[in-house]
């Protein structure tokens, strides 16, 4: 085995990166909620009357969801602190870890800030997409390395779909905004929806693209 921290930081980013499948797949009640327009608040007020057990479902949904996000986010950094041994590109990622995690926070503590907590939550999305982008730049430079020419344009591809998610979701914030009438919350919808089910795609992508360097680095 040529780079032997290079693959138990990845298999540790794999594990971590299923958790957060898991943690997401938890939290389709709640997105589903979200996507027909109840907010928080008078969700808690209609199922406190009418059917409390599942406001305390929803509840341990959200709980059970966080853990494996946070259990997630630890090995992921483990995993990439780990390969950065042995492939300089995983440190730019960690980097993009570190920004995340600080900017949900701040986002958490402002909440009732709504431009310091949008602000920040872009600035997470963004610094997540970065991390993601130089894993995959890490293992691309591994792939080079092992003269692994598939591995190296597959890294490539998974870019493309990222790029080309990150659009479709701008164009979802700019259609929001600029079109305030029925016609905008059609075409916002119609861009949510496909921009949800391309995000499937990619994840799915990227974590069978980890597993894919996992047994690249087996050898």
């Amino acid at each position: 085995m040529q780079f032997p921290n290079a693959y138990k930081g990845i298999k540790k980013i794999f594990v971590g990166e299923i958790l957060v499948l898991i943690a997401q797949v938890i939290l389709v009640p709640i997105y589903i909620i979200a996507l027909l327009g109840i907010n928080g608040d008078e969700l808690t007020e209609i199922l406190e009357t009418t059917a409390p057990q599942y406001l305390i479902v929803l509840i341990l949904l959200a709980i059970g969801a966080g853990v494996f996000a946070l259990i997630s986010y630890i090995l992921v950094i483990i995993g990439v602190v780990k390969a950065t041994k042995d492939e300089n590109s995983f440190k730019i990622s960690l980097l993009g870890l570190f920004v995340g995690i600080a900017a949900s926070i701040i986002s958490a503590i402002f909440t009732g800030n709504s431009m310091v907590s949008a602000v920040c939550s872009t600035v997470s999305e963004l610094a997540s997409l970065a991390s993601t982008f130089f894993i995959i730049q890490g293992i691309r430079s591994i792939a080079i390395k092992l003269e692994d020419d598939i591995m190296e344009m597959k890294g490539i591809t998974i870019f493309k779909i990222f790029f080309f998610i990150l659009l479709l979701s701008a164009s979802t914030h700019f259609v929001s905004k600029a079109f305030n009438n029925s016609f905008g919350d059609v075409v916002n919808l119609i861009l949510i929806i496909a921009g949800g089910i391309l995000t499937v795609v990619q994840y799915i992508l990227y974590i069978s693209y980890l597993n894919k360097a996992k047994k690249m680095l087996e050898a």
